[in-house]
């Protein structure tokens, strides 16, 4: 007799420890399993698969956990996937993941319980794509709002506001070239959502006639050392 092989689900955790344990205790489950440890991984490794799937880390380098939401409900073909988010403030942030358009949040908590919440978001999946009920945040039970994260919370919020209200449109690039974050002036500027514009080749904003100007000089920044404190 064969096993009948389970749909494909797609990790996006920047955590090495619990990415292997999400990822081996869904393979256990019979489940297909593609992991990725950023959100610009997540993008390019999209191109060319989709999950039945999507668990994504909200706290991640280069893109992070809450702008990859966003992108890929933009996606047309990944409109009907569900998406669940995992999160190690859900507890002082549950209101503001809601608004990411996700099926479910799973609160970071011991492992055990962890693991079967994230089961249990997959049993729910179809029912939950069905429902109008307020998104279902799973764990909240193993957890208290803690002091220090809402401080830190507060700080992130108060750098966002600060960079939204800057008039000057200001980018931030990877190593590699790509759009890693975006504020509104930025978006103005180039006409493009901050979702087109994460994740795309920086030099690509620029008309043919701009690009020998830009490319030298956004070369020539990528080569400048890394200041290191001392």
């Amino acid at each position: 007799m064969t096993i009948e092989q389970k749909k494909t689900v797609f990790l996006v955790y920047n955590h090495p420890v619990l990415l292997k344990f999400a990822a081996d205790l869904l393979k256990k489950n019979n489940y297909r399993v593609k992991t990725a440890n950023d959100g610009l991984a997540a993008l390019d490794m999209l191109k060319d698969f989709q999950p039945d799937y999507i668990f994504i880390d909200l706290i991640m380098h280069n893109i992070d956990g809450s702008s990859l939401c966003r992108i890929l409900r933009r996606k047309p073909e990944l409109q009907n996937v569900p998406i669940f988010v995992l999160s190690a403030i859900a507890a002082e942030e549950a209101s503001n993941i809601e608004e990411l358009g996700v099926d479910a949040c799973i609160a970071k908590g011991p492992l055990t319980e962890m693991g079967e919440n994230i089961l249990t978001a997959l049993d729910l999946a179809d029912s939950l794509k069905r429902s109008e009920i307020e998104m279902p945040v799973l764990g909240l039970e193993n957890l208290y709002p803690r002091g220090i994260t809402e401080e830190l919370l507060v700080i992130k919020r108060h750098f966002e506001i600060m960079l939204e209200s800057i008039s000057d449109g200001i980018l931030e690039v990877s190593e590699d070239g790509r759009v890693i974050f975006a504020n509104s002036a930025a978006s103005k500027y180039f006409s493009l959502s901050r979702e087109r514009l994460l994740g795309g080749p920086f030099i690509e904003l620029f008309t043919e006639k701009n690009s020998p100007w830009c490319l030298p000089s956004f070369l020539a920044i990528r080569r400048l050392p890394l200041r290191r404190r001392h």
